[in-house]
């Protein structure tokens, strides 16, 4: 006879402790779980979060639809999934409202991007489920997705290019600072000439590209000074420009216009404006300053017409910086 020994087996399981307890139903999340576990009638939180996160069934890809693609969120409320389509088109728009607000600038860039990725998404959700085939997944809906998407924003950023132009700047200039984003608008002047005052983006006027000059020991000196600037137009063709005692005088008329960074100009200093040419003292380059040899204000000073690019509009960025130019 063989003798059989009894163990006794605890079949309750291991039980929380005081503190834990405590903790766990502190969390917002748990509780909820908690209280939609069991009752899953059409009003719980847990029926809504099952209807968001139940994939929308589209029958047909009517016109209609592909029309309703164009907008985060509409195509999904048109099929009955609101919820699903609210969540896509409060990001969406997120990163829209921030890439408006911030264009120019690299984080800009980086929200048009995510913006662009949260659409696609929206699309793909729409239109990908279970029992889709395969060669429907790798190649209708991502063709549909670039269909959309790509007419849709090709024509934005066609448009969006000759209405605004964008300029970050690399290092300290006069106003601004490296960093600042200028938004500039280069149909302006396309049905009526440059306005005295007005703050411009220009292109510093070519044909020399390093300007030599004798220095105190009769040594050469040589300015280069190119590329685009920002400042505002004093006179226009024809005018003679004197500038003395942080004062301006266009054709011996006293002018109340000033440079951006009128500190940075000589004491003295003189110029006459060619036939389609505009003055700008050219306040905002790190290279010009009071020290700078008239010759080389006089060069660069007298702008072509068709190297003025457009007028600047605002400082967009950074946000805590920004300045309705005037």
């Amino acid at each position: 006879m063989v003798g059989a020994t009894l163990a006794q087996v605890n079949v309750y399981p291991p039980r929380a402790g005081r503190l834990m307890k405590a903790l766990r139903s502190s969390l917002p999340l748990h509780r909820m779980y908690q209280a939609a576990r069991d009752v899953r009638g059409p009003s719980t939180i847990w029926s809504v979060v099952r209807r968001m996160l139940q994939s929308p069934q589209v029958d047909e890809l009517t016109p209609g639809l592909v029309l309703r693609m164009c907008l985060p969120g509409w195509a999904h409320a048109h099929v009955g999934n609101c919820a699903r389509g609210a969540i896509f088109a409060v990001m969406y728009w997120s990163c829209v409202v921030y890439a408006v607000l911030a264009l120019g600038s690299y984080f800009g860039a980086l929200a048009i991007g995510l913006a662009f990725a949260f659409h696609a998404a929206s699309i793909i959700d729409l239109l990908i489920s279970e029992d889709v085939e395969f060669y429907r997944r790798l190649f209708v809906i991502p063709a549909i997705v670039l269909a959309v998407l790509g007419a849709g924003y090709w024509g934005l950023g066609s448009v969006a290019a000759r209405v605004i132009v964008s300029r970050q700047l690399v290092r300290d200039a006069g106003p601004f600072r490296a960093g600042d984003v200028v938004l500039t608008n280069p149909n302006a002047y396309y049905s009526s000439p440059p306005q005295l005052g007005d703050v411009v983006l220009f292109r510093v006027p070519g044909g020399v590209d390093r300007i030599r000059t004798r220095g105190a020991g009769r040594e050469p000196v040589y300015y280069q000074v190119n590329g685009e600037r920002i400042d505002r137009i004093i006179a226009g063709p024809g005018s003679q420009v004197r500038w003395s005692d942080n004062k301006l005088w266009v054709n011996e008329q006293p002018s109340d216009l000033r440079p951006l960074n009128p500190q940075r100009l000589p004491q003295d200093l003189t110029l006459h404006v060619p036939s389609g040419h505009y003055g700008i003292l050219i306040s905002t380059d790190v290279v010009l300053g009071a020290n700078t040899p008239p010759v080389i204000w006089q060069h660069v000073c007298s702008v072509p017409a068709d190297r003025i690019v457009g007028r600047a509009v605002v400082r967009n960025y950074p946000l805590s910086r920004w300045w309705w130019i005037r």
